[in-house]
């Protein structure tokens, strides 16, 4: 049985909790279906509460602060309250929805488009932020991608470097692999500076992925000031025993 519970996922999803415990977090959700059934279930009463108006004033305002600053967030959002007023007006049944983390793990990697090359732009189409509104126009999300090779095969010497172009909301970093090794389906990825800094942590992509690809994962811009990193990619299968699958060397420039 999970030791996560509710108030503890509510909070996680409020952006009440620190670093530490938001890898905690993440690491039972992935490996504990316990645990992901915990956070999805205080996710759509979060969503609920807020389009039902009844969320307290202090929670309504980190609700729309941090969960809200999620382009995937405010389309679920948007969706979930799209599907509530057809339901209530008799017009077209009410939808299964889909699982919250699960829709938003699939959602960005969807629409990635592997090709060749160091990177390529890729538009998504997101809500306008709040007010919500059902007539707004869509706007973009832009996501730059980049295929990233392991220090077995590359290193980081003749490692291109990447530039992320201005604008860029989402860094997808494709990492690369021999075309007989199996991609990792369930996974995570640890971002540090070669001076052993953890800048970032979170799952990879879950996505059909072509022969030479050992996963993908979706990563902030912002996270990602020019430097020199060293990425671990970790297999995190469901029996929970962990194993690192890669190295990878990246390098980070303005330009």
């Amino acid at each position: 049985m999970s030791a996560l519970d509710a108030a503890a996922a509510r909070a996680y999803l409020l952006g009440r909790t620190s670093e530490q415990e938001n890898e905690a977090i993440e690491l039972e959700y992935f490996r504990d279906d316990d645990a992901l059934e915990t956070v999805e279930a205080a996710e759509e009463a979060l969503v609920e509460e807020y389009l039902a108006g009844r969320l307290p004033g202090d929670d309504r305002a980190q609700f729309e602060r941090h969960y809200l600053a999620s382009p995937q967030h405010r389309r679920r959002v948007e969706a979930i309250r799209r599907l509530s007023q057809l339901g209530a007006s008799g017009s077209a049944p009410v939808l299964h929805r889909p699982k919250p983390f699960t829709s938003r793990l699939l959602a960005l990697a969807a629409g990635l488009v592997v090709v060749a090359g160091a990177g390529i732009w890729i538009l998504y189409p997101r809500s306008q932020p709040v007010p919500l509104s059902p007539a707004a126009p869509p706007a973009p999300v832009k996501a730059f991608e980049f295929a990233v090779s392991p220090d077995t095969v590359r290193g980081a010497a003749g490692t291109p470097a990447l530039v992320v172009p201005a604008g860029t909301d989402i860094v997808a970093l494709r990492f690369e692999s021999d075309a007989n090794t199996r991609p990792v389906e369930r996974g995570r990825i640890v971002i540090r500076t070669v001076a052993g800094v953890e800048v970032w942590q979170g799952p990879t992509a879950a996505r059909n992925l072509p022969p030479g690809v050992a996963a993908i994962a979706e990563i902030p811009a912002t996270r990602l000031p020019a430097d020199d990193y060293i990425v671990t990619l970790v297999d995190v299968p469901a029996s929970g025993a962990e194993s690192e699958r890669g190295r990878y060397s990246l390098r980070v420039r303005d330009k």
